[in-house]
């Protein structure tokens, strides 16, 4: 809050952000809507109805992939585990309810479904815990990568084989999946996310029309073609 307060001092054009918890930017966005300053939203949507334009993944979509690649590893009926981000996160949330739908209607049981903070260390120690009074666990989802590494940590201190699917795509995820260890992320597309929320805020800037909401994509990254998605991600970092 205070960066986007200095941003505004600053006499900005227009603000694009990645908000964590967006309704606690809220104020400080309704000052930039008082000077006419056009404000994108990527990532991370706000229930603000004065924003240029949110960004990002349908999220609850991204979810219902995520539900569907990891039923297609298991058999109906078996138990899974979802790791949520920091709780009121709507992101890390709706990827969470989408996945949770998707496998309870397709008869698999969720025997845990618990925030970890999107935080690596957490999703070691919730994955420790579950296992400890769930020991039938077949299948994790959560909703970042490393909260899933986390997981994976756990599982592999355990001794067991258990496939782990994260989101986010990140390089550290897709080099865990070539080496066998996560089963594969639901990734999105930060780079466009980032290109696009430039890009509207130019077309603002300039007066044109930009759309209200912009879905930038998900993509399932598995062993399949995660040699491929390496090679891509490295590209776009110039490695």
């Amino acid at each position: 809050v205070d960066m986007i307060d200095t941003a505004l001092s600053q006499g900005v054009d227009a603000l694009v952000t990645a908000p964590t918890q967006p309704d606690t930017a809220i104020p400080s966005f309704d000052k930039f809507a008082e000077k006419g300053i056009p404000v994108i939203l990527i990532d991370t949507d706000a229930e603000w109805d004065k924003k240029t334009t949110y960004i990002g993944t349908e999220n609850y979509a991204a979810g219902q992939k995520a539900g569907e690649y990891l039923a297609s590893l298991l058999e109906e009926g078996d138990e899974v585990v979802l790791i949520r981000g920091a709780l009121g996160n709507p992101a890390t949330d709706q990827r969470m309810d989408g996945a949770k739908d998707y496998l309870e209607e397709h008869g698999f049981v969720i025997a845990a479904d618990q925030p970890a903070d999107s935080d690596r260390a957490k999703g070691m120690s919730v994955m420790e815990n579950i296992l400890e009074t769930n020991p039938n666990i077949k299948g994790v989802y959560a909703a970042n990568d490393d909260m899933a590494l986390g997981a994976l940590r756990a599982i592999e201190a355990e001794g067991l084989d258990i496939p782990v699917i994260g989101t986010d795509g990140t390089i550290e995820a897709v080099e865990s999946i070539i080496a066998g260890g996560l089963t594969g992320s639901v990734a999105q597309m930060p780079y466009d996310m980032g290109y696009k929320g430039v890009e509207a805020a130019l077309k603002a800037i300039k007066g044109e029309e930009v759309d209200k909401r912009i879905d930038s994509g998900v993509d399932i990254i598995n062993p399949d073609n995660a040699e491929q998605k390496l090679s891509d991600l490295k590209a776009m970092l110039g490695e």
